[in-house]
C-alpha cells in the first residue's frame, strides 16, 4: 500500500479510462506535487471545485503553485474563490481583493 501511494503522489498524468467519477476532495486526498491532471479519458468524469486550496495542496508549491488540467465534455469543472480573475484560459486566484498576490493558477485546457 505504501508503494501505491508513493507512486500516486508523483504521479503525472492521466487517469486510467473507465476510472469512474470523482471530486476534488478524491484528489486531493491523494495527489501532492502534481502539475497536469488529465480527465480526457473515456469514462473519467470529474466534478472538480478549483480554488487556491485544492492548487496548492495538489501542486505543493505554495504561492507559485500551477495546475494545468486537460477536461472534455464529461467533466464539470467550477472556479471558485471570491478573489480570482481569468485571463485567456488561465485562472489566478489571488491573496485578497487588491488582486495583487498571486498565489495559485489553473491553466484549463480541453
Amino acid at each position: 500500500m505504501a508503494i501505491e501511494r508513493t507512486a500516486v503522489c508523483a504521479w503525472e498524468g492521466s487517469l486510467a479510462s473507465g476510472a469512474g467519477a470523482f471530486d476534488q476532495s478524491a484528489l486531493t486526498a491523494l495527489l501532492t506535487h502534481t502539475e497536469e491532471i488529465d480527465l480526457t479519458a473515456s469514462g473519467v468524469d470529474g466534478n472538480l471545485a478549483i480554488d487556491a486550496n485544492f492548487i496548492q495542496s495538489v501542486v505543493g508549491a505554495g504561492n507559485s503553485s500551477h495546475l494545468t488540467l486537460r477536461y472534455d465534455g464529461s467533466d464539470t469543472i467550477n472556479i471558485t474563490g471570491a478573489n480570482s480573475q481569468q485571463s485567456g484560459n488561465d485562472y489566478i486566484f489571488y491573496s485578497d481583493s487588491t488582486m495583487q498576490t498571486e498565489i495559485a493558477r489553473v491553466s484549463l485546457t480541453t
